[in-house]
């Protein structure tokens, strides 16, 4: 047999046994669910807040110390059902002025059911222990508010003011306008182009641009252009 030729199998046998090595040490570890109540009594704390009206932020932190003292990394897996959508995603993490390790980033709402954090630690020569969090479970707090009945309320009540001013176009009279709107004593004064407001809420108002009638009956005066709703936040009840 050749020099070549051994060096071939010697590499192929090698990477043989470190595939092999590798198998063995994730086959042999130990996975522990961890409920809100373990987290607790191990230290391990995920802290979450609104990221806009559609994500949340996360924050998870722990000691490197006791069942840590030998850990490895965070990862981070999506799951829906028993199908795999992203495994074994790293996280990068940070060291506290404490000493703890953060790990965080950002999820869609509708993501963090299917997520998974795991702290692998490498506490035995061939195998380990991973510490996995369903972050679900720790977000209730989060999704209450965001579901707040007072909330969704004001969202409800927004919406239908926005549709009575969405049925405001472009051909109508002063007249219909003034059906739904008020005139905006502190916008324009020119009849050609004024500044109407919800009655409701002062805040909310609109731009109009109208063709003046030949009649002379300012009612009768038609749009040509509107602008989009528009949020005023100097509020003016007083009407002409």
């Amino acid at each position: 047999m050749d020099t070549k030729t051994k060096t071939i199998m010697n590499i192929s046998v090698l990477t043989f046994l470190l595939v092999a090595a590798a198998s063995q040490c994730f086959a042999e570890m130990t996975i522990e669910q961890v409920s809100k109540e373990r987290a607790k009594e191990l230290g391990m704390e995920i802290r979450t807040k609104a990221n806009g009206p559609n994500d949340i932020w996360v924050e998870f932190e722990f000691k490197p110390e006791g069942k840590f003292k030998d850990f490895s990394h965070v990862s981070l897996e999506i799951r829906e059902g028993r199908k795999l959508l992203v495994g074994y995603a790293a996280l990068r993490e940070k060291r506290s002025s404490s000493g703890s390790v953060v790990v965080n980033f950002i999820a869609n709402r509708v993501f963090l059911e299917k997520i998974t954090l795991t702290v692998a630690v490498a506490d035995v020569p061939l195998g380990g222990s991973g510490y996995e969090l369903r972050v679900k479970d720790f977000v209730e707090l989060v999704q209450e508010r965001s579901e707040h009945p007072e909330d969704k309320a004001h969202c409800e009540w927004l919406a239908k003011i926005i549709k009575q001013i969405e049925t405001i176009k472009a051909g109508m009279s002063r007249r219909d306008v003034e059906k739904i709107l008020v005139q905006d004593v502190a916008g324009f004064t020119n009849p050609k182009a004024m500044r109407y407001q919800h009655p409701a809420c002062s805040y909310i108002k609109l731009d109009l641009e109208f063709e003046l009638a030949a009649s002379g009956d300012r009612k009768d005066d038609k749009i040509t252009k509107r602008s989009d709703p528009l949020l005023d936040l100097i509020p003016n009840k007083a009407k002409w």
